[in-house]
């Protein structure tokens, strides 16, 4: 009886261990900050399909104290309102990226006339943390 048990524990940590192994083996960072920042703006879009950006910036603000960076994506994405109906509204994403590859983006701001986030906070963001700083901003193109 001992015996069966002290071999079921055995196999139990070989499996948890093999488990485990396989997990950090398998670890990937997540997509590129801008890409995913993208596919976030895309969830808030009436026709995604359609999304097509232009003058995307990756803005860093600062390192944070776990040795990540705070940052700002921004852009603008053609946006549709009907079939015939469309604009290039500006946007922006918070992100946060890991220094081991993991990164985080919030809800994104889109400038558009319904105004669910009020235009002159919106401004002021875009004016804070959206222009050029030659030291901390990289442009993307697809």
């Amino acid at each position: 009886m001992k015996k069966n048990i002290f071999s079921y524990l055995i196999i139990a940590l070989i499996a948890s261990s093999s488990f485990v192994a396989g997990m950090m083996a398998n670890y990937t960072p997540d997509l590129d900050i801008v890409k995913k920042s993208q596919k976030a703006v895309e969830d808030f879009l009436p026709f995604p399909e359609t999304a097509e950006y232009k003058n995307v910036h990756y803005y860093s603000v600062r390192e944070t104290l776990d040795h990540g960076m705070l940052g700002y994506v921004c852009g603008e994405v053609l946006v549709f309102k009907n079939e015939k109906s469309f604009s290039y509204r500006r946007f922006l994403v918070k992100t946060y990226m890991h220094q081991d590859g993991r990164n985080v983006v919030s809800i994104p701001l889109i400038n558009t006339e319904e105004n669910r986030f009020p235009n002159e906070n919106f401004n002021n963001i875009w004016d804070d943390f959206c222009h050029e700083h030659p030291a901390h901003s990289t442009t993307y193109k697809d």
